[in-house]
């Protein structure tokens, strides 16, 4: 059996052993597991496209925070790095515009730091 194939059979799940959650990516459902990171869930789910830009899709690409392609709006609050945010039961995702207001605060958010991986 091809791995293509395998991922196909277990379905689109991500993460670890915890509590099933779903979330959503622009009306389409994704299942994942407590301890999974939104772009874990995400990339699991098939979904390669997080943010626009000026000349394009960004995705997911350092994996660790650093580089910033993977900004998505969570429940309609820009800039999140998906690859450091844990997902939450519930969770609504979309991709971030490539315009978007600047938070009046800078750093880190709480939740992002929390993240296992």
């Amino acid at each position: 059996m091809s791995y293509s194939e395998k991922r196909n059979q277990r379905g689109r799940n991500a993460g670890g052993q915890g509590q099933q959650l779903l979330l959503t990516f622009e009306k389409t459902e994704i299942n994942c597991r407590e301890g999974a990171t939104v772009a874990g869930a995400l990339v699991a789910g098939g979904i390669r496209e997080f943010r626009e830009s000026t000349d394009g899709y960004r995705g997911l690409y350092c994996g660790m925070g650093i580089c910033q392609e993977c900004l998505v709006t969570i429940d309609g609050v820009p800039g999140y790095r998906a690859c450091t945010t844990p997902a939450k039961n519930g969770m609504r995702v979309t991709r971030q515009p490539t315009k978007i207001a600047l938070r009046p605060t800078a750093g880190p958010r709480a939740d992002e730091q929390t993240a296992v991986t």
